[in-house]
């Protein structure tokens, strides 16, 4: 849930290591992978940033299993995004 990037943006200029995972990759240093499923052992971070979907009131990506396709309204957003943190 890296969005647009601007967050890997910031880590590189701050000469951080940065790994950024989406499902709508819109350049070339994300990687495609759901939140919910990163590909990382435990303890091997110090710090996560998450750029959330607000609800389903923008359009995120046209992948079906964005979190962003649910309604804020339904407890299914919440599991989910739970599932992610």
């Amino acid at each position: 849930m890296c969005g647009s990037g601007t967050t890997i943006d910031v880590a590189n200029e701050l000469k951080r290591k940065v790994i950024g995972y989406d499902l709508n990759v819109v350049r070339p240093d994300v990687i495609k992978n759901d939140s919910r499923k990163i590909p990382l052992k435990d303890n091997s971070v110090d710090f996560v940033f998450i750029d959330s979907p607000y609800s389903d009131n923008i359009n995120y990506s046209n992948n079906k299993e964005c979190i962003g396709k649910i309604s804020c309204e339904k407890t299914e957003f919440y599991d989910e995004l739970e599932k992610v943190a």
